[in-house]
């Protein structure tokens, strides 16, 4: 079975970009505050179930094939890509000092 196409929300894309400059802040992966994310996820789409992606990826040449190369490589990620049950993403990212892009991929599933 074919997954239908994911809609980008922009609702969904402020809370990325939001935790990608907490993260970039703190510099290093997490995922401190999930939980205020799906609420806020919940009360602006609706979304009953929200997951998230969270990496860093250096400067330097094509970060954003780095960046999801790292995802699919990594299990959880790449079950979060491939769950058929999301049919709402929003994306956000956030360059440090360093040049280190932070990225963060949410995805909820909106009724």
């Amino acid at each position: 079975m074919k997954r239908g196409a994911l809609t980008r929300d922009p609702r969904l894309d402020s809370l990325a970009r939001e935790h990608a400059s907490q993260v970039a802040a703190k510099g290093k992966n997490n995922h401190e505050g999930f939980q205020n994310r799906f609420s806020r996820a919940h009360q602006l789409t609706g979304t009953r179930v929200f997951s998230e992606n969270v990496h860093g990826v250096s400067a330097g040449p094509d970060p954003a094939r780095r960046l999801v190369e790292a995802w699919l490589g990594s299990k959880t990620h790449r079950t979060n890509i491939e769950n058929r049950l999301w049919n709402r993403t929003g994306i956000g990212t956030h360059t440090d000092d360093s040049g280190t892009i932070w990225a963060v991929q949410v995805f909820g599933a909106v009724p």
